[in-house]
């Protein structure tokens, strides 16, 4: 009996050109997700790098500014006490009173200056009483050191960088002996405002007592992409307040 061989069927050219056009389609769909997905991440790793940055600087900007103004004689007269030199005197054994400022005298630590021979305000500096004449931290004696003058600011490197830094040995505003605190090869700080306008005085009947905030904003981009960029503000209370007899208080606030 003869064999008949059936005619084999399957794809015609157009239609394996048709299939591969649609997969190359879905392909070339699932790249472009694939693309932008990590286009994304990587932009909300940058955008989280910055913040990250900008919040610890910020947070240890905070913490530091809230304690101005400690001193651990405060409860004492102010007789033993001249803003004008480090004092020498150790008043341990004073009377109780509050500590005042004024004639030159009183707490060595409370004034607080902003924008020191600067008119944006991208600096200040304050003290607090933190260590003894020797060093030792966390050892307050009442007596202020140099090492006790405290600040932050905003700078710029050779290539007009941007970056904070933290005052060293009590160098002014102006000057160098500063500590870079933000990576100018990670952000580039555009910006730093500190503002004492939420600040207030009230009249008692024998001086001014200083109730002061301080408002810091902070803005910055990363160096590596100015598009990425983003701008912090934090208000902080200073736990010390400030009192002066007479009319008016000295330098600061």
């Amino acid at each position: 009996m003869p064999k008949f061989i059936k005619n084999q069927r399957g794809f015609t050219l157009v239609e394996l050109m048709i299939s591969m056009l649609l997969g190359l389609i879905v392909i070339g769909g699932v790249i472009t997700v694939f693309t932008n997905t990590v286009a994304a991440n990587s932009s909300t790793i940058q955008t989280t790098r910055l913040n990250q940055e900008m919040r610890s600087i910020m947070e240890m900007i905070g913490s530091d500014l809230r304690r101005a103004g400690y001193f651990r004689d405060a409860h004492c007269t102010t007789a033993a006490r001249n803003l004008s030199a480090v004092a020498t005197a150790d008043n341990a054994s004073c009377s109780d009173g509050v500590g005042t400022e004024g004639a030159g005298q009183g707490n060595p630590f409370s004034t607080i200056e902003i924008g020191t021979n600067l008119e944006d305000g991208d600096c200040i500096l304050f003290r607090y009483d933190y260590e003894d004449s020797a060093g030792t931290a966390a050892t307050p004696d009442g007596i202020l050191q140099i090492s006790e003058r405290y600040g932050y600011k905003r700078d710029t490197d050779s290539k007009g960088i941007g970056f904070i830094s933290r005052r060293f040995a009590g160098a002014a505003c102006e000057t160098g002996g500063w500590r870079r605190l933000s990576n100018p090869a990670m952000s580039n700080i555009t910006d730093v405002i500190f503002d004492s306008a939420g600040s207030y005085t009230i009249t008692t009947a024998d001086g001014l007592l200083s109730i002061r905030s301080i408002t810091i904003t902070i803005s910055g981009q990363l160096a590596s992409d100015p598009a990425v960029s983003s701008t912090l503000r934090s208000t902080v209370s200073v736990s010390n307040d400030r009192y002066c007899p007479g009319a008016n208080c000295l330098v600061g606030i």
